[in-house]
């Protein structure tokens, strides 16, 4: 049993289900991510501001404890009198332990900058002599011994050789951490500066100091994140100094906006994530909605559709049982047109019009067919009688030639090629030069007929070998001007004949000393110009006025092979007429 076919309801619907569902599809696809991408933008844009504050914020803290260690180091009572005079006293034993008088003088010039905590918790002062002081946190005295020949103050001194000429130290356990039952162990974030001898020309290094800040200031700035916020600060290379960045809070997935702040004057950069979890939870939200929405206009569409259709298909349903019953002996049709719809009944109209429009389609086709088997036999019947007349020419030139009447064997001998020329039967047309050779012909009969009366020139004969042209274009055009032109005047008669063949066109110029044209005729001819159209020259063939076989003849064979690239141009010129035709290569 064979598949059962489709109805058209079923087709319809179908159809416009699928499209309409795949356009709001689309739709919603295309409208979920234009709202997902502008939520992105705009949380990676308020990221963003907030990641420029921190980063401020940041840059400020390290800013003034740079500031301050600057401060200090170029301050002349360090540079050239104490750390000076300390450098002269090698005992190893700390000067600021013994001498109670200077020791309280450097701890009140240090002490006014330790006094605001925002900017610097602790100061120290020390030199390569264990000679050690500091203000601000308290801290383990005896974890100071020897400070200066620690691993980590090495390599502070190296880089200032190598010539920096400030180091920060990331953040790192604090080394003079006093340990109590009140306090935890704290990390610290430092700031050197080297103190130069400056009381001598040698500009020695005479001490350091070290301005450190604890990591929990620097963590409080970011106390009032959201909780979806995580921060990491890191050097150039890549390594964390401080942060809350945690790889299971989601800040990894592609749904994560990311805000890095380059800290240049530092080398520290700045990294804000985002898990958005506010735009996960809308996103899945509206996904939902749209889903739904989705759902719901689809089933609507459906029904309404549905519900249209059945009423629009039924009728034609009908009409399709009606169609069925035609057969080609029948062609009888009744269909009810009490239908509703107008679309129906326009559709019974042009029903019957197409049955009307097939039989008269059959009877053309006949008559065509006839038409061309008559065609046929004309053109057999024209080479046949041509031939005899042919033949009948050969025996009279040769009987002229006989008597020695070279006249009329010239005249046989020009009407015999006229006669071949006109008994070839060609579809596709001829060379210029063929119709140059028979209107010679032709001009060279009419000027034996009227003898000095009448002269001709032709010039111009090079490249019409290649031009393609209608048969007997030119023959009718000389004929016009014998009959309508030089006629009504005395002779002697010219006509001149002249050929223009070029690259992209070529022409054929035919002049008469003639009474020219008459408006009729040129107004004739340019309202043809203005209607031409290919159905026309179809008839024009059919109509022989303005001289019979002549100008609207020559005219429609002309454009069926050239269109509008023909050149067909009447004028009346220097006295007489002139007729130009040709075509646009």
């Amino acid at each position: 049993m064979g598949q059962k076919t489709r109805s058209l309801k079923d087709k319809i619907v179908t159809a416009n289900l699928l499209f309409f569902s795949l356009v709001l599809t689309i739709l919603f696809v295309l409208f979920y991510s234009w709202w997902f991408s502008s939520e992105k933008k705009n949380a990676a844009a308020d990221l963003e501001t907030i990641a420029l504050t921190k980063a401020d914020q940041i840059h400020s803290v390290l800013w003034n404890m740079d500031r301050t260690a600057l401060q200090l180091a170029n301050d002349p009572y360090f540079s050239s009198e104490l750390f000076a005079a300390l450098s002269q006293t090698h005992d190893q034993v700390n000067i600021f332990s013994k001498d109670r008088v200077l020791n309280s003088t450097v701890i009140e010039k240090l002490t006014p900058f330790v006094l605001n905590r925002n900017v610097v918790s602790r100061i120290c002062l020390f030199n390569a002599y264990n000679d050690f002081i500091s203000v601000g946190q308290s801290l383990e005295f005896r974890k100071t011994v020897n400070y200066y020949k620690s691993p980590l103050v090495s390599d502070v001194r190296d880089r200032f050789a190598q010539g920096e000429y400030r180091v920060m130290v990331p953040p790192r356990d604090d080394p003079f951490y006093y340990e109590s039952r009140m306090t935890k162990q704290s990390r610290i974030i430092s700031v050197f500066r080297e103190i130069i001898d400056i009381s001598n020309s040698a500009f020695q290094s005479a001490g350091y100091v070290e301005v450190q800040q604890e990591t929990a200031f620097f963590e409080s700035m970011f106390a009032d994140l959201e909780g979806s916020i995580y921060y990491s600060v890191m050097n150039d290379s890549g390594q964390i100094h401080l942060g809350n960045f945690d790889e299971n809070s989601g800040v990894l997935s592609p749904r994560a906006v990311v805000s890095r702040v380059p800290i240049p004057e530092f080398g520290l950069v700045l990294e804000l994530r985002s898990s958005n979890d506010y735009l996960t939870r809308m996103s899945s939200i509206l996904a939902i909605v749209l889903f739904l929405t989705l759902l719901l206009m689809v089933f609507g569409i459906l029904s309404t559709e549905n519900f249209v259709v059945r009423r629009l298909t039924t009728p034609l349903d009908e009409l399709q049982q009606m169609v069925d019953n035609i057969n080609v002996h029948s062609l009888d049709f009744n269909f009810k047109t009490d239908s509703e719809y107008d679309q129906v009944q326009h559709l019974n109209l042009a029903f019957t019009e197409m049955l009307g429009n097939l039989r008269q389609s059959v009877d053309e086709l006949v008559e065509a067919r006839t038409d061309e088997l008559r065609s046929h036999l004309f053109a057999l019947q024209a080479q046949i009688n041509p031939h005899f007349i042919h033949n009948t020419m050969a025996v009279i030139s040769s009987i002229a030639d006989e008597h020695d009447v070279h006249e009329i064997e010239e005249i046989c001998t020009k009407l015999s090629s006229m006669i071949r020329y006109s008994s070839q039967y060609n579809n596709t047309g001829t060379a210029l030069t063929n119709e140059l050779d028979h209107g010679r012909n032709y001009l060279e009969l009419m000027g034996i007929r009227y003898q000095d009366r009448m002269s001709f020139t032709i010039n111009g004969y090079e490249g019409s070998d290649e031009i393609q042209v209608p048969k007997f274009v030119l023959q009718p055009l000389i004929e016009n001007c014998f009959s309508h032109g030089l006629k009504q005047v005395q002779p002697p008669w010219f006509i001149g004949i002249s050929v223009d063949v070029s690259d992209f066109k070529w022409s054929v110029s035919i002049q008469d000393n003639g009474a020219g044209f008459n408006d009729a005729i040129l107004l004739d001819v340019q309202e043809l110009w203005n209607s031409i159209s290919l159905n026309q020259t179809q008839d024009l063939l059919k109509s022989l006025e303005i001289g019979g076989m002549g100008l609207k003849n020559v005219f429609a064979r002309l454009f069926l092979m050239y269109r509008e690239k023909m050149i067909f141009n009447l004028e009346n010129r220097d006295g007489g007429a002139r007729i130009t035709i040709g075509g646009i290569r």
